[in-house]
């Protein structure tokens, strides 16, 4: 696995960390029924902890010495401002009860089970598309501007393909296409945030919170009063999504100006 990374970088670390992928979809449609239960969840959470862990050993083996950074690395402040348009979209969901109709509590055992599934998601999807899938075009492109650039957008296509095959659960093609590209541009955001801050611990964290944050009306809200409120709402999160989260990836690969002083150090872990 290491000579192999060391001689094809880019590609290895894309089939490593799509190869992954790809497997888990595949196993998680066999094994599971999708009944939904108290059952499956623990299961599926399960499965997801197992191919996290996969993909840590995966990602240890890639960059060996720099592995522990990843998970300790002091967050710039530049990082935290990078951050707003999540946090602002966070604000806009929450927003959301001010229009239900009904709050309800009755589902709240289920929303804390739910925990489960999307804590080990952000471990084993960040891992495989932030860690393994960015290592090699971050080693071999992170030095110029337009290799950034195509490092987050290629990792964030890549990232919502896989949504895409959502398809072999029994979703519908226009709401898998809608998935695959939301899912790519939110990933493209997420890219330049791993890239800029290097710790994958961080993005780890990101992704459970946004897929915690985004259900929360499914489990606290039953039924919206319709009007233009709502709809600004809406159209202002479709907005950060759509716009803000590929534009603001693009301009933290512009802005800033040191990305990975430590490839050099891999290049040389990769040959020893």
């Amino acid at each position: 696995m290491q000579k192999l990374f060391h001689k094809s970088p880019v590609f290895a670390g894309c089939c490593f960390g799509y190869g992954l992928s790809i497997a888990f979809l595949l196993m998680e449609r066999l094994l599971l029924d999708w009944s939904y239960t108290e059952k499956w969840v623990y299961i599926d959470g399960t499965l997801r902890l197992l191919f996290g862990l996969a993909g840590l050993l995966i990602l240890k083996g890639i960059r060996k010495e720099t592995f522990v950074e990843q998970f300790k690395k002091k967050i710039d402040k530049k990082v935290i401002i990078y951050l707003v348009p999540i946090m602002i979209f966070f604000m806009l969901e929450i927003t959301l009860f001010a229009f239900a109709e009904n709050i309800i509590f009755s589902h709240i055992n289920s929303f804390f089970l739910m925990w489960i599934t999307q804590i080990t998601t952000g471990l084993w999807e960040e891992t495989a598309c932030r860690g393994i899938l960015m290592s090699g075009m971050l080693l071999k492109w992170s030095s110029t501007v337009k290799g950034r650039i195509a490092c987050v957008m290629i990792s964030g296509l890549l990232f919502g393909s896989l949504h895409f095959f959502s398809f072999i659960y029994g979703n519908d093609m226009i709401s898998c296409l809608w998935s695959a590209l939301y899912t790519s541009l939110w990933g493209m955001f997420m890219g330049a945030i791993y890239m800029v801050s290097d710790n994958l611990l961080l993005v780890m964290f990101i992704h459970a919170i946004w897929d915690i944050v985004v259900r929360i009306p499914d489990y606290f809200m039953e039924g919206y009063r319709e009007g233009i409120l709502l709809n600004t709402v809406y159209v202002l999160q479709d907005i950060i999504q759509l716009a803000v989260f590929p534009i603001a990836a693009i301009g933290i690969c512009i802005v800033s100006a040191k990305f990975y002083h430590e490839s050099e150090a891999n290049a040389k872990c990769c040959t020893e």
